[in-house]
Formats: structure tokens, sequence, C-alpha cells
């Protein structure tokens, strides 16, 4: 409506505005051209009052008729709850406020170095110089005079002694996920080179003999993780090598258990928390004993001192904009899920009522409560699981060993009770990412497992349960991924149009996207992956893949064309191949099909968008079933995230306890 009168001297503001366009069809192309050309981009629309076809020339589709009617498109946005996350992270504990100087940029590095990378520099070369003795805020140690003599006060404690503490050179870079902890590890090297430049004396060293050759040692461990074991022969070996200065690089110093920190220190030879009596003593036995305040804060100051964390909020990165979508299963999918449900109750109820600790039983159960998870991808696809017939056979043998091995792989993962290396099911070589060599284990029926290297190592390798456990050999390799597959998936044909109500989610959302929009896929599951090639198709949208059965030629080639050819706009991974050392910040989008067991994963695979090198805002969207098992696996989740998790112990259990509790608590998940 337009006013005539006098002109207002109001200040202008912005007003938006949304309309909803009807018209021929035949008029929508030249309409979505002229949008186009005026950065107009046409959206579903909301509020419709007309029941008419829908056709959007924006859409991703390129589908000649319309996808749906209006109401229905309506409709079925409606069983989307949407809701903006706050995602937390326990490890923020370490991230103390600090004032930094900084270092400039070596002049071997062709990259220059950001400013909290030159801050960690700066870190990282007070850490070398040793113990900061005159300055008892900053350090582990304080040296003080009394009597003309000189005195030692632990920080920590606050206990005094009058022998000087050993030599401690080096800490933990501890930065989050994306921030280039790489390049400021290697800037540190370059440093040292720059200090040889600038008056150091550099000669080749001459070889004298097998025991003693005059090197440099900087032990920087591919990942801490492989050192998590304080028993293993990984660890032992690594802790026993003589350097200069030590360093650890990772983004998740705090995995399971405060134990963790105590390795890392057993490793660094943190003065006097190398000794895992001492550890245990001044941190981890107050936390039990109920002095939690005293604890946390003793763990906060010898952070504080070694070790340097910045989470993303300390740099200028794009904004990430993390969602959940909260869907509602159709009411045949509700069915379907409801028998395996009641199914899955039943078993553990008559194995928690029987022998709790057959290994068999056990295992069937976590099989079950994997094609839980699975049902929530696929829906009515993914046939509901049996009741377990109860085995009183208590044999550990290959073929139950393996169904073991297949179903804890999608609960929690797993890794070496001995070097704590994490068993992916990949080996690495020398080329780019993974050979498919299938990877020989060791699975104890307590669910223990130890990787072939150290089993070679060490042939007498065995749990730490009080009574040995049975052992047994099996094979993890990519293909192997897909846990449950006794219960064959029933994939739809090509002219079948009812998808999962998840499937349906994504490929929905997909096509809203803006022309140009790249979007990532994670998902556990590779069947998964499967059906969702199929609704993608079905839309026409162009997409790669990259998983475990990924060729490393292919998956250069995958990376490569999503990055560089504009028809590309998805790319779907199995979130095991997104773990580490990937760069994917191509995409804007990021998915997550179902809730994984460890938040972290999570984190790990959303990183590979959100990080150093990203230009553009970044949205993650978390699919989750509503009233399913899903919602339980959340929670575990904020368990997983609360640093009381965090500090658990790993005493010695005896194996039949440890099955019954986890019964129970896949139990107690169940509604």
């Amino acid at each position: 409506m337009l006013m005539h009168g006098k002109r207002s001297h109001r200040r202008r503001s912005l007003i938006p505005i949304s309309a909803i366009l009807y018209g021929p069809k035949w008029l929508s192309e030249d309409l979505g051209a002229f949008c186009q050309d005026s950065e107009i981009y046409l959206q579903d629309p909301v509020g419709c009052d007309r029941d008419v076809l829908y056709y959007n020339p924006h859409r991703l589709s390129s589908d000649d008729g319309a996808c749906c009617t209006t109401f229905e498109l309506q409709r079925a946005s409606t069983n989307v709850v949407v809701t903006k996350l706050h995602v937390s992270d326990a490890l923020d504990i370490l991230s103390i406020p600090r004032v930094l100087g900084e270092v400039a940029t070596p002049r071997w590095l062709k990259t220059e170095l950001l400013l909290h990378q030159r801050q960690a520099l700066f870190f990282m070369t007070k850490r070398e110089m040793g113990w900061a003795l005159e300055d008892g805020a900053c350090d582990v140690w304080t040296k003080l005079t009394h009597d003309t003599r000189a005195l030692y006060r632990n920080n920590i404690t606050g206990d005094v002694r009058t022998n000087e503490p050993c030599s401690f050179k080096g800490g933990i870079l501890a930065d989050t996920m994306g921030l280039g902890k790489s390049l400021s590890m290697i800037a540190l090297l370059a440093h040292g080179m720059d200090s040889l430049d600038e008056g150091g004396i550099f000669t080749r060293p001459t070889f004298t003999s097998h025991r003693d050759v005059d090197t440099t040692l900087l032990i920087v461990p591919p990942s801490p993780h492989y050192i998590s074991n304080h028993q293993s022969n990984t660890c032992k070996a690594i802790c026993s090598l003589e350097a200069r200065s030590r360093w650890a690089v990772t983004g998740t110093p705090l995995q399971n258990r405060l134990g963790d920190v105590a390795t890392l220190c057993q490793f660094l030879r943190v003065h006097p928390y190398d000794d895992r009596e001492t550890f245990h003593k001044d941190i981890i036995d107050p936390w039990k004993a109920g002095d939690n305040n005293t604890a946390i804060s003793r763990l906060k100051r010898l952070l504080q001192c070694i070790l340097l964390r910045r989470s993303k909020g300390s740099v200028q990165l794009p904004e990430r904009t993390d969602l959940r979508h909260t869907l509602q299963l159709s009411e045949e999918e509700r069915q379907h899920y409801a028998t395996a449900e009641n199914n899955v109750a039943r078993s553990i109820d008559a194995v928690l009522g029987a022998n709790p600790n057959t290994a068999f039983n056990v295992t069937s159960i976590i099989q079950q409560i994997n094609e839980l998870r699975l049902i929530c991808d696929l829906g009515t696809y993914r046939k509901p699981p049996k009741p377990v017939s109860l085995a009183e056979n208590n044999t550990w043998n290959i073929r139950v060993a393996q169904r073991a091995l297949n179903a804890l792989t999608a609960t929690n993962g797993i890794c070496c009770k001995s070097c704590g290396e994490i068993q992916d099911g990949t080996r690495y070589d020398n080329s780019f990412g993974t050979n498919l060599y299938a990877t020989r284990l060791w699975l104890f029926s307590c669910f223990s497992v130890a990787c072939e290297s150290c089993m070679v190592r060490n042939p007498s390798t065995r749990c730490s349960c009080v009574r040995q456990c049975p052992v047994a050999l099996v094979t993890h390799a990519p293909g192997t991924m897909d846990s449950g597959a006794s219960s064959p998936v029933e994939w739809p044909s090509d002219s079948q149009e009812v998808l999962p109500t998840k499937v349906n989610a994504l490929v929905d959302d997909l096509l809203k996207q803006t022309p140009g929009t790249k979007s990532i896929v994670f998902t556990f599951w590779s069947s998964t992956l499967d059906l969702i090639e199929k609704g993608l198709s079905r839309a026409s949208i162009t997409f790669t893949r990259y998983d475990g059965n990924t060729t490393p030629t292919n998956r250069s080639v995958a990376l490569t064309n999503f990055r560089r050819n504009p028809d590309i706009s998805v790319i779907l991974m199995t979130i095991s191949c997104a773990a580490v050392g990937l760069n994917i910040t191509a995409a804007t989008r990021a998915y997550i099909m179902e809730p994984q067991w460890n938040p972290t994963v999570e984190e790990q695979a959303l990183a590979r968008v959100h990080r150093m090198g990203q230009t553009k805002e970044v949205t993650t969207i978390r699919y989750v079933m509503a009233d399913t098992f899903e919602e339980r696996v959340i929670e575990t989740q904020q368990r997983k995230r609360e640093l009381a998790e965090l500090l658990l112990s790993t005493e010695p259990h005896a194996e039949s306890e440890h099955s019954l509790d986890r019964l129970r608590y896949f139990r107690s998940l169940l509604r």
C-alpha cells in the first residue's frame, strides 16, 4: 500500500519481506535466472494457502516433474525439530587464560605463522629453557632461600625439599583440532635452526660406535595415545629414550581417564610426576577420596605449567553453527523399531537371568544394540533382530570372537591394550591414504584387544583381568566395519519411492541448498552410505564417496574431484575415515547421520571442515530419531563430556562382573 503525505524524518531501516510466488511452470526457469542474477535464491515456501504442485528452479534436483504439492512439503517439514546446539568440550577445563608473547616466524618456514602459532612458539621456546625456578607463578617448582640454604617448593602441593628437581624441557601442545599444531612443532624445529645460524656451531657428527653417537633428538610421538598404556612395550620403549627435549602433540590429552595425563608426564619426565605413585598420591587419590576440589585444582595447576591448549574461539575462524535435527519415525518404521526394541530387551533380561559371563551371549546383545541404531538409519530396510537363543557353552573361538569384534567396533571403537594404538581395520603405507590389508588382532573374551605387532613382540601378552581370559585370533579389515551383517538389508528398487525417514530428510535438506554449496555426509555404517547413494541418485545430486573400501588412489581422486569439480556437491564418508589428517574445507555443510558413542569422534570429523583454511561460515547438522536408542547414545555422550567420566581409573576387574555391568548398562538405556 502506498501512502501519500509529508516526508517522514524517521531513520530508514531494512524490513525483511517474504513472498510466495504462484504461476505457470513455463515461467520458472526465466524467473529463477532473473533471481539468481540479482543474487536472490528461492527457498522452500512456508505458510502456503494453496495446495498446488511445487517446483523450485534453484533446487539441485533436475527432475522435470514437480517434487510434490505445497501442502505435502509443509507436512514433511513439520516432522523436523531443529535445535541449535552449544557443543561443550570437557577439555575446555585445560584452556587456561594466559598472557603469551610472540616469536617471529623462523626464516626457514615458507608459511607465515598466525598469531596463535607464534604464541605457541613462544611457549615452547620458554619450556625448552627448563624450569623457571625464579618464577613460582608459572612453573611446577620455585627456588627459595632459607638461612643461605636453597630450598625448592612444589607449587602443586606446597611441599618443600632440599634437592634440586631433575631437569625438564618440553611439554604438551594440546590446541583443539584444526588449529595447525603440526606446523607449530615444525616451527620449533626451524627456530632451532635459526638459533644455530645466529651464533651456534653446526658440525656433522662423526660415527664412533653403535652405542655412542652424538645426536640431538626431539621426540614427538605421532599420537600420544600410542603411549597411553604405561605397561605397554611401546610406552616403555619411548619413555626410555634419552632426549634433551620431549614434546607430546594432541588435541585430546584426556581421552578416557586421568591416567592418560600420568602417562604423558611419565613420557615427558615432569619431575616428580613422572613417577606414577607420586601422581596417584597427589592427584588421583584425593579424587578417589572425594576431595574433588583439591584434585582438580592440582591438575589444572600442573597442566598450566606444561600444557598449552587454545580453543577455536581464540582463533579467527568463520562462524560455525551446530544444529540437531530431531526426526520422527514413520508409523511403519515405529512399529518395526518397537518390535526390535522389545526383542533386545527380552534378550538382555534372559542373559542377565542366566549366564551373563557367556561371551557368546554378551556378543549377541551388543550386536542387537547396533541393530537398533541401524534401524534408525535404514528404517524398514533393516530386519529386526530376533531374541537371543541362550548359549550354555562358554567356548571362546574364532567365530564368536569375530562376531564380537564386528559388534565392538560399532559401539565404541577398539584399541590395543598393549600399545594403545587405535585399531580401525586399515594399515598405512607410504602413499596417500590407507591400504586394504586386513589387520590381525587377538581378542580376549573380556573384549580386550592386542594388535599383531604387540603379540609378535610379546607372545605371552594377556588381558588385565584377575582371571586370565581365553583369546582368539580375528581379522579386522575395512570391509568388516558394517556390523550386524546377520540382519540383511532389503534395498529399495529404483522405482520404489519411499526412502527411510532419515535418508529422506538428508536429501530434502541438500536439495534446499543454493547452487555451489558443498556438503559432506558422515556415517559409521557403509550400508547407510549405500542407501544415501540411492537417494542422491534419485534426486540427481552428483556425489563422490570415500570409505574404508576406497583404494588409496581413488581416495585422492575423490577428494580432488570434490574440491575442484563444481558439479560435485556432496562427498559421502564413513566417520572412521575422518579421524585425522584430512582437510575438507571445500565443504561448508557437514551432516552426521547418527550419534556416535564417543563425542570426540564427531568433533574429529567436523574438524575436517571447520579448521584453519576455511573461509566460509560452516553449518553442521546431527540427525537423531526421537524416542529411540539414539537419544540414549546422546545421553552417554554427555556423560563422557563430564570431567568425572574422564577421571575413571582402570583397576583390574573380574570378567564376569565386567560383562554383567556392560549388560546392565545397555538394559538401563532401553525404555
